[in-house]
């Protein structure tokens, strides 16, 4: 049900020559895909990835969202935001380029300033970031709610964006960008729009 797994720790050789060890399969096949030893700033997918099953691709995405993402709601949208940060620019361009051809889901590029900042997860240990980040958000009605059917997330995060997206799957309009329009008012020289 997956286009790529390693699902046994087996010894193995290597050419026909026993190893003393056990061979790695991971980094053997991160090794054949120029993954191995990478940085976080340098990582991204490899290019078979582009050959996968939309199946495949999106429980990819999923993990990445596990590990990666979180969802956010604004104080003035009953929309969520999906939100995916990573120092790998060219990670994150290729997630939101997966996203928009394969499942038709769009989101904001946005590069964030964190290089010398304390770290938040650990601020009273005195790190401060490598790099700034990239950032995907997601927070259009829907490609939220095609994120939330197709891709998803595991453990709490799942659980919240889940949770988020129930409520505006069940509102009762159709539009797609979360608010319709009530009608147009000519104040002055121009028209008003009320948009709810």
């Amino acid at each position: 049900d997956c286009e790529y797994c390693i699902s046994d720790n087996a010894k193995g050789s290597v050419q026909g020559v026993r190893q003393r060890y056990p061979v790695n399969r991971l980094w053997r096949r991160l090794s054949e895909l120029d993954l191995r030893g990478c940085t976080a700033s340098q990582k991204q997918l490899p290019a078979e990835v582009t050959t996968w099953s939309n199946a495949s691709v999106a429980r990819l995405l999923q993990g990445i969202m596990s590990s990666d993402g979180c969802v956010s709601r604004s104080n003035n949208s009953t929309v969520p935001t999906v939100n995916i940060a990573m120092t790998s620019v060219t990670l994150v361009n290729q997630i939101a380029e997966l996203l928009a051809i394969r499942f038709g889901i769009y989101g904001q590029l946005s590069d964030v300033r964190t290089k010398g900042r304390a770290v938040m997860r650990f601020p009273e240990r005195g790190y401060t970031a490598n790099h700034d980040l990239r950032k995907l958000v997601i927070n259009d009605r829907e490609s939220v709610l095609k994120f939330t059917e197709i891709i998803g997330s595991d453990g709490d995060r799942g659980d919240r964006l889940t949770e988020k997206t129930a409520a505006i799957a069940a509102a009762p309009r159709l539009d797609k960008f979360g608010f319709h329009f009530l009608r147009s008012v000519v104040v002055g020289i121009g028209n008003t729009m009320d948009l709810e």
